[in-house]
């Protein structure tokens, strides 16, 4: 079996990890960061995203005759996810048609959308890195990390567990890309998130045990370095007050920064008459000792055509195609201070 699949295009050329459980000094392409520029490190939930192939993963109003899912409304969502992209940075200060140097994207099918979004790009804009496991089981989706710097290493983490069934749950996936910081590379440590769902019995058991398992595998990566830089996104299905304590880890929602306090929404997720910050972006606290490289800013992207024009998320509706996600992207800065 491979453990890497390499695609290549007429534009772009992009390596997808589609199996295997580790691999070490993975580099494909050179694009380094300046310590003049920020980096974007985008987390989405892009709601049951699958592709336009019907191979009986998808949920049942997706398939079929009567389906209003189709290849050419399969097109257009690709395209609006490109749009999330470039209007996260761009809210955020990083200028027009610019893609998330990291961008961590939930509720992916397969990885024909790594190859379908790739292919929307011209050489040198969008991305030559991805890190995908395809889901197993009985699951529907899994979680992408798609990078502009060098992938060195990458794993999946799936749960195991006697108290509960874990057919289904998403895995725990982990890439570590290099950047290069002043005069030395250095690496940042992402693990891409989507935790079990309130829907159903006993929920929180699942994600406690969800936790155990995230802490177990960041308290790794500081035991093998202890200045490790690491970011942990996704969608966690729990509110802030509902974790664990998350040692030496803090949460952007907790933040004061100029873009956050801009626009004081308190969510990504508009449940029940009220806002839910169920998305996450927690980080090393190192990312915020004022030294070296640092989390400037950060916020919900709560802009039009991301909302609708009652400043809820602008989900997608298969009905008519419309729409973008039930989620609203959240988007961090990192910059290089001296």
């Amino acid at each position: 079996m491979k453990s890497i699949i390499q695609f290549f295009f007429s534009l772009v050329g992009i390596c997808c990890i589609t199996s295997c459980n580790h691999c070490t000094q993975l580099v494909i392409d050179s694009t380094v960061f300046s310590a003049k520029e920020s980096i974007y490190c985008v987390t989405y939930n892009a709601q049951t995203f699958f592709d336009a192939i019907e191979d009986g993963r998808e949920f049942s109003e997706f398939k079929g005759n009567k389906t209003k899912w189709s290849a050419e409304t399969y097109k257009k969502r690709l395209e609006r996810l490109r749009q999330v992209g470039e209007i996260s940075v761009e809210t955020l200060g990083g200028g027009k048609n610019r893609m998330p140097d990291i961008f961590v994207i939930q509720e992916i099918e397969s990885e024909r959308v790594i190859e379908d979004f790739a292919k929307l790009f011209s050489e040198g804009e969008g991305y030559k890195n991805a890190v995908f496991f395809p889901p197993t089981g009985s699951g529907n989706f899994s979680t992408a990390i798609f990078s502009k710097f060098p992938v060195v290493s990458y794993e999946q983490f799936k749960l195991t567990n006697t108290r509960f069934s874990t057919s289904g749950l998403r895995p725990l996936v982990k890439a570590t890309v290099e950047i290069n910081l002043g005069n030395t590379k250095q690496h940042i440590t992402i693990f891409g998130i989507h935790w079990k769902s309130k829907k159903g019995d006993n929920t929180e058991v699942v994600r406690k045990a969800q936790q155990e398992q995230l802490l177990k595998q960041v308290k790794a990566v500081f035991a093998d370095d202890k200045d490790a830089y690491v970011l942990i996104c996704g969608d966690f299905n729990q509110q802030g007050a509902e974790f664990d304590p998350m040692e030496n880890l803090q949460d952007v929602w907790q933040l004061e920064v100029p873009t956050y306090s801009f626009y004081g929404i308190q969510g990504s997720y508009y449940y029940n008459e009220s806002w839910e910050d169920i998305d996450h972006i927690f980080f090393s606290h190192n990312l915020r000792d004022g030294n070296a490289l640092e989390l400037v800013d950060f916020a919900p992207v709560a802009v039009k055509p991301l909302i609708r024009d009652n400043g809820r998320p602008n989900e997608f509706r298969l009905q008519n195609g419309g729409g973008y996600s039930d989620h609203l992207p959240l988007c961090a800065v990192l910059s290089f201070i001296e």
